[in-house]
């Protein structure tokens, strides 16, 4: 875990187009720093639309092996859920 903090915390300038590619992180308190870090680079002051958010859900999915690993998906899925259904409501008010 330090490692990964260091790697995203300490060096996001240096890193930032590889910070940007990463799936979402994992909600609870010891990802709070990295998932902010995470956000700023990937969105740089910006909204993503439902399909850029698919589209970088599909792209950060880790199938170079022919494995998956299933707990970054499902956070993945979970944000895509999340986005997908305030999408939704945005739409049904206007």
């Amino acid at each position: 875990m330090h490692l990964l903090h260091l790697l995203l915390v300490g060096n996001s300038a240096d890193l930032a187009g590889s910070i940007a590619q990463l799936p979402p992180f994992p909600k609870g308190i010891i990802f709070d720093e990295m998932r902010e870090i995470h956000v700023q680079v990937k969105y740089k002051g910006r909204r993503f639309s439902l399909e850029e958010e698919i589209n970088h859900f599909l792209c950060s999915i880790d199938v170079s092996l022919g494995k998956v690993d299933l707990k970054c998906p499902l956070e993945g899925l979970q944000f895509l859920r999340s986005q997908a259904c305030s999408s939704f409501r945005s739409s049904a008010l206007n």
